[in-house]
C-alpha cells in the first residue's frame, strides 16, 4: 500500500499512530505526554512545540522532518504496525472513548 501524501502535522501524527494500532492515550502515555495530548494534536491544536513531535516521533521510530514537514524518509506501515504491538497497542492505559 503507498502510504498517503499529508499536508498537515496532525494527519501525519493521524495516520502514523493508527497504522500502529495505538489509541491517542496510550501514544501520549508512551510519550510522556498528557492523556490528552496526541488527541489534541490530531484535532489541529494550533501550536505543537518541536519537543513534543520528538517525542512522539521517538515513540513511533519515525523522522521529525516528516512528521512536522512531511519530508525525509515515509514511515512504513508494516514497520508501525509491528512497531505498535510490541508496545501493547491492544493493551489500552485507560478509557479512551473517542480511540480511532
Amino acid at each position: 500500500m503507498t502510504t498517503p501524501i499529508f499536508s498537515t502535522l496532525p494527519e501525519r501524527v493521524a495516520w502514523a499512530r493508527k497504522c500502529s494500532g495505538l489509541t491517542p492515550n496510550r501514544l501520549s502515555v508512551l510519550a510522556g505526554l498528557d492523556r490528552s495530548h496526541v488527541r489534541l494534536i490530531e484535532d489541529g491544536a494550533p501550536r505543537t512545540a518541536a519537543d513534543t513531535v520528538g517525542k512522539i516521533a521517538g515513540v513511533l521510530k519515525i523522522t521529525t522532518d516528516w512528521l512536522i514537514r512531511g519530508e525525509g524518509e515515509v514511515p512504513d506501515e508494516e514497520a508501525l504496525r509491528a512497531l505498535g504491538k510490541s508496545l501493547g497497542a491492544n493493551d489500552d492505559v485507560g478509557p479512551d472513548p473517542q480511540a480511532a
